[in-house]
């Protein structure tokens, strides 16, 4: 199959994008066709160029160039007639527009009528006539500048797009001739049929993507062959059209918006102004173009697979990089939730996003001092303990979602163990979970943070008996979910007739040893191996002793003993060691002083030896003689080592 990937319009709704290509990627799906608009057209070009010899992947490279960037001014900026506009009245602007709830071809509509309802003094509305002059409230020059740096310092390779297999559409239409146009690898314009436009040069291909990327009435509209263009998003906010056109089959849609405005309560409108209505007129046509987009009716003949969050996102013109993080996040876990058709995964990756996002906005008071009417609002230590409740409760979100059987990045698997990133810098706590001290006096204790994985126990527990049929167990549980089983299975020592399911009763029988357990648990990752020991004698009751002859020993003559050992049931040790400490041992004594047991240990003709030893007090110049006897010592694997009583007379030649 001719496999194509489209990459919807979104703001920096796109690093949602980022993360389902990511998936797509760790999982081998490898397209051919590439198509993309507005925010999906910048992912779209830096995807196209492909593999390059001695870089790193496209879609790493594509990461790296999301997760540099740190605020607005990494991307865009605002024209100068609106930075004379008050911080207030620009937030107020952006929020009366409430353009993160839709596509991007419809956020002029709302953006004016923010603005009209934002009208409230003199000043602002002398700086909107003034502002009516321009094209645009924000400049792309900050992405342009990116995007034409070289490819060694993060530009976009021309050059490796020019000569790469996969094949490029970037949408984009000409505001004079109000037609669809793509942009091919090339720079070449095409058609709505693909077709090249007559007459038309071929373009520079940044200028092409910013094009595509330009929103009405946000951004600057690009002029190419002398007719300026606007984001591609107005006729077209997922270009499927495109990559069937193309030749493909096999379709993966990434739409960076939820599903359209939901219905309201008959009556919501009765009284509404017309700016309320123009807003929700814009929503409903945005809604509608993207149902028709859709609709599998209009591939036939292609598989198409659908891509995209279900919850609100935050504002789609605010670079965080707190934000980027946690779509692309979300985008990886709904790229597995839509391909494999997990659809009882959805609700996991929305509640993992929602509970990250309000902890990132925890932060933003938890983690810094905040200015608040002249004075700096220091954080507290309730702030920090519902910091950390909230934590540990996203990891047993996470961990629950794991269980499920659904996928997660190896950034989710970790992300509360820090803080979420921000646009500062968290230097008053920089490990959350350490010991905390508040300006106030007050402290918070330092806690071991949540951590992933499973709780392996092996039953019964201890020492199992050997040479018996035993009831056999591993029992494998969520270690952040009391009693949540892991379904998987074990092996001991690798031996297939020693293996089972997790969580079920066996019956095996152990030889004396310590045996190990290599577990599976699908989700959960690699297994550190478990061990559990089978003791040939239980320990108490062991009985030690030399039966021949019996003590005392002689010192300094050959002696051959005999030493025993049996269990609490008289039977034989048959696994062990007896080791002597001769500590006059001479040059011509070559026996060994470490005798196995088989099953008991006899010695013939050993020589046990004492030492004497001088000691002279530096003080006081007192000279004392200590005489250092033989001892011995039983060492059986699973036990304490034993002292073997040799029970040495002195009374003997010396």
């Amino acid at each position: 199959m001719t496999l194509a990937l489209v990459l919807g319009a979104g703001g920096t709704h796109a690093a949602f994008e980022v993360g389902a290509v990511r998936w797509l990627t760790d999982h081998g799906y490898e397209y051919s066709i590439i198509c993309g608009t507005s925010g999906g057209a910048l992912n779209a070009s830096r995807l196209a160029e492909g593999e390059i010899a001695g870089s790193d992947p496209a879609i790493a490279r594509l990461e790296r160039d999301w997760l540099a960037l740190r605020n607005d001014a990494d991307m865009w900026q605002p024209k100068p007639w609106l930075s004379r506009l008050g911080m207030d009245q620009q937030k107020l602007l952006r929020d009366s527009s409430l353009w993160d709830n839709i596509p991007w071809v419809f956020l002029g509509v709302k953006l004016l009528a923010g603005f009209v309802g934002a009208v409230d003094c003199k000043d602002f509305v002398n700086t909107l006539k003034a502002g009516l002059g321009d094209d645009s409230l924000f400049s792309m020059d900050p992405i342009r500048a990116r995007l034409q740096a070289t490819p060694a310092s993060g530009g976009l390779n021309v050059s490796a797009i020019a000569n790469s297999v996969i094949r490029m559409r970037l949408a984009t239409v000409g505001l004079d001739s109000g037609r669809l146009r793509w942009i091919d690898n090339a720079g070449n314009l095409l058609d709505a049929a693909g077709q090249p436009v007559a007459g038309a040069a071929s373009i520079p291909l940044t200028e092409g993507v910013l094009a595509s990327a330009a929103i009405p009435v946000v951004f600057d509209p690009v002029t190419l062959n002398g007719e300026r263009f606007t984001d591609g998003g107005v006729r077209q906010f997922v270009p499927i059209q495109a990559a069937v056109d193309t030749g493909a089959d096999q379709v993966f849609a990434v739409v960076a918006s939820k599903p359209g405005p939901p219905s309201v309560a008959t009556g919501t409108f009765a009284g509404k102004g017309l700016l309320d209505i123009a807003a929700r007129a814009a929503d409903l046509m945005a809604d509608e173009v993207q149902q028709k987009e859709l609709a599998p009716a209009q591939w036939a003949g292609a598989q198409l697979t659908t891509i995209r969050p279900t919850i609100d996102l935050p504002d789609s013109l605010t670079v965080d990089p707190g934000w980027i993080t946690i779509l692309m996040a979300y985008g990886y876990m709904r790229a597995f939730d839509a391909v494999r058709g997990e659809v009882g995964n959805f609700a996991s990756a929305d509640e993992i996003v929602k509970g990250r996002l309000d902890i990132w906005d925890r932060e933003n008071s938890a983690g810094q001092a905040v200015p608040m009417r002249g004075l700096l609002k220091w954080p507290t230590k309730a702030e920090l303990t519902n910091l950390r409740a909230a934590k540990r409760a996203l990891a047993r979100s996470v961990a629950a979602r794991i269980h499920g059987g659904g996928d997660v990045s190896a950034e989710i698997r970790r992300c509360w163990l820090q803080w979420e990133r921000h646009t500062w810098n968290p230097s008053l706590f920089p490990d959350m979970w350490s010991d905390l001290h508040f300006q106030d006096g007050t402290s918070l204790q330092r806690e071991s943070p949540p951590q992933l994985g499973a709780a392996v126990g092996i039953r019964p527990s201890g020492t199992l008996s050997p040479g018996v049929l035993t009831p056999f167990e591993v029992v494998a549980e969520d270690a952040l979910l009391p009693g949540t089983k892991i379904g998987g299975t074990f092996v001991v020592d690798g031996n297939p007739a020693v293996s089972g399911n997790t969580n079920a009763g066996y019956t095996f029988q152990f030889e004396p040893g310590i045996h190990h357990v290599v577990l599976q648990l699908p989700n959960y990752g690699p297994q550190p191996a478990h061990s559990f020991l089978v003791r040939n004698y239980p320990a108490p009751g062991v009985e030690i002793q030399i039966a021949t002859p019996p003590p005392p020993l002689k010192l300094n003559t050959p002696t051959t003993f005999t030493v025993v050992a049996k269990d609490r049931h008289g039977l034989p040790i048959t696994r062990g060691f007896v080791t002597i400490d001769n500590p006059g041992r001479q040059a011509q004594d070559v026996y060994p002083e470490t005798f196995p047991f088989a099953p008991g240990v006899t010695v013939k003709d050993f020589i046990f030896r004492a030492k004497t030893v001088r000691r002279r007090n530096p003080a006081t110049g007192e000279v004392t003689i200590d005489t250092l006897v033989p001892t011995g010592v039983v060492q059986i694997p699973g036990f304490d080592d034993v002292h073997l009583d040799l029970g040495f007379s002195l009374d003997g030649p010396m």
